[in-house]
């Protein structure tokens, strides 16, 4: 199912000519950590013996994801997703790093990440407007953030595609 949702992103991406693909693609993305959230919960060694404790976990999870699909374009802050759900960060990350297996700041780049790839595949605007969307201070620190998380520059990564 995953690999399923991987290569159904991949191909709406390449689709040019589709004006809503990135209301697609976002809609794909969230079903497919929402599918992965139900692998991981798949795997509880007793689920009876931590109803009480899961439930109220996943709660927060699913409350931090919400939260996290809304804002992730202008807020990058564990701080902030913790304060939307009135809770520490350091709560909010042991919660999310629990049930998902992930970091709170993880989750957060990856979508960042996913978007921007989004950005650079289907849309025409230039590196610093899309900078300027995902709430970078500048293009520059765009540029190093995205060469850190997947290998290349942005100009490199929209030429490669």
């Amino acid at each position: 199912m995953i690999k399923e949702y991987h290569a159904f992103i991949r191909k709406r991406l390449k689709n040019k000519d589709d004006r809503y693909r990135r209301e697609v693609v976002m809609g794909l993305m969230q079903g497919f950590f929402f599918e992965l959230c139900n692998i991981f919960n798949s795997y509880a060694p007793d689920a009876s013996a931590v109803v009480k404790s899961k439930s109220r976990k996943e709660y927060i999870f699913e409350r931090f994801y919400e939260s996290l699909v809304q804002s992730y374009q202008s807020e990058r802050s564990v701080k902030f997703y913790a304060d939307q759900l009135c809770l520490t960060p350091k709560h909010l990350s042991g919660v999310v790093k629990e049930v998902s297996g992930k970091t709170v700041g993880e989750w957060i780049d990856e979508l960042v990440i996913l978007e921007a790839k989004a950005l650079l595949n289907s849309s025409s605007m230039n590196i610093q407007e899309i900078a300027d969307r995902l709430n970078f201070a500048n293009q520059s620190f765009f540029g190093k953030y995205f060469k850190h998380y997947t290998g290349m520059s942005p100009k490199e990564y929209r030429k490669s595609r």
